[in-house]
């Protein structure tokens, strides 16, 4: 049945994409940038992302130390961070507690898109200076980059409480609630940041939809009002726009609007990505493939760009490039609930039934209300001589599809809630 193929797409992705946009925003300039100020006789360099300036913290080493930390310096404000990674490692052979050396390792190991080695390095830094705050800003943002809010949230917290650092950390905390479309706690802690200075057009953007999420359209019109007001030129404001006439089914608007988005910033993460999802939704496979392979030219690791890619490879009659994009899409993020939907449903309709149930299993229970989802599980189960729980799955079918029928009626009117 195609009705229960499903098309992936049907409004603008956000979640994940907004965090790694967020976090983006915050990173983007982060190396380099920060590289102006070190001094040569201190292992003093902190991840402090966007517009923050170089921190120097003063210690003293002695002997060979004194000279691979110099070296590690000297490596770290070069670009070269494999010979800075060696460095740091070995001042931290020799001094395992020195925290500047660890914070230092990390910035490198960011730089490299090592996100994970990077937050254990920033860890240990905190481990040893609990109470420097540039440590712990460190640790939070780079545990956002690597998708682990909820590692992140108490580096977040602790981070408020700084001076420096309260209106982006409680900015951050707001994305990650955003997340998690905890929409009351994302518009509460993105208004504090805004209230607090920090009054970006994202910030703008973010609080928004939030507002909007929340039930507040008046804190929603507010944040938009803002946004055009004090970022006219925003592609931001172009999105906000082609996301409402998204749902309000305007799509050739929504289109336009998106467009003019990416004309004002055409390496903006996550622009083309929506493009592509309007020509999707139009059924315009070669505009869409097209938008997603520029979303990957500018954005590497975007797993929802290799998912529709692998869905449009799928739908073009080319099952083993599909199979490909969506491995890819989960070798980026093992924890993408509807990248194993879409492998075990075609490793299903390729007779491979064991590893599609195991892909399947895997989408829940994020997909717990899909439709489609209880289908594929109910037609694999069936291939496998458990009818059982087949009938189980068939059943929750049944129940989703009477659900919405049910909300249907009530919105015509027929019925009353």
């Amino acid at each position: 049945m195609d009705v229960m193929r499903r098309v992936p797409v049907q409004r603008f992705p956000v979640g994940l994409l907004k965090l790694q946009r967020a976090c983006r925003r915050e990173l983007g300039r982060a190396v380099g940038k920060t590289m102006r100020g070190i001094q040569s006789e201190r292992a003093s360099l902190v991840l402090l992302l966007g517009m923050f300036g170089a921190f120097l913290a003063p210690h003293s080493l002695n002997g060979q130390i004194a000279v691979y930390s110099h070296a590690a310096d000297e490596a770290l404000s070069r670009q070269n961070y494999d010979l800075a990674i060696s460095d740091y490692k070995k001042v931290l052979k020799a001094s395992p507690s020195f925290a500047p050396a660890w914070n230092n390792l990390g910035t490198a190991w960011f730089a490299k898109n090592e996100y994970a080695k990077a937050s254990e390095a920033f860890l240990q830094a905190v481990r040893y200076q609990p109470k420097n705050d540039d440590y712990q800003f460190n640790a939070g943002i780079a545990l956002m980059r690597s998708d682990q809010c909820d590692a992140a949230k108490p580096h977040l917290e602790r981070s408020t409480i700084s001076v420096k650092y309260k209106a982006r950390a409680e900015y951050l905390e707001g994305v990650c609630a955003f997340v998690h479309e905890q929409w009351q706690v994302a518009e509460k802690e993105i208004g504090n940041a805004e209230s607090n200075g920090f009054q970006t057009g994202e910030v703008y953007y973010m609080l928004t939809i939030a507002s909007r999420k929340a039930n507040n359209p008046e804190g929603a019109e507010r944040a938009y009002k803002l946004l055009c007001k004090n970022f006219p030129d925003s592609p931001l404001r172009h999105e906000l726009l082609g996301e409402a006439l998204d749902r309000a089914g305007q799509d050739e608007a929504a289109q336009s609007e998106i467009a003019s988005a990416i004309a004002s910033r055409p390496k903006e993460p996550g622009l083309h990505l929506q493009l592509g999802v309007l020509e999707l939704k139009w059924q315009d496979l070669p505009g869409a493939k097209a938008s997603f392979e520029k979303e990957l030219a500018i954005d590497t690791h975007s797993y929802m760009a290799m998912r529709y890619l692998g869905d449009i490879a799928e739908r073009s009659g080319q099952p083993d490039a599909a199979l490909e994009w969506y491995q890819h899409a989960l070798k980026e993020n093992r924890e993408f609930s509807d990248g194993h939907y879409a492998l075990g449903r075609l490793l299903a309709d390729r007779g491979r039934y064991v590893d599609a149930l195991r892909e399947l299993e895997a989408s829940f229970p994020a997909m717990d209300q899909d439709v489609s989802a209880h289908y594929w599980m109910a037609r694999v189960l069936q291939k496998l001589g458990r009818n059982r729980e087949a009938n189980d799955q068939m059943a929750k079918v049944r129940e989703i599809h009477d659900a919405a029928r049910l909300q249907d009626l009530q919105k015509l009117g027929q019925i009353q809630p």
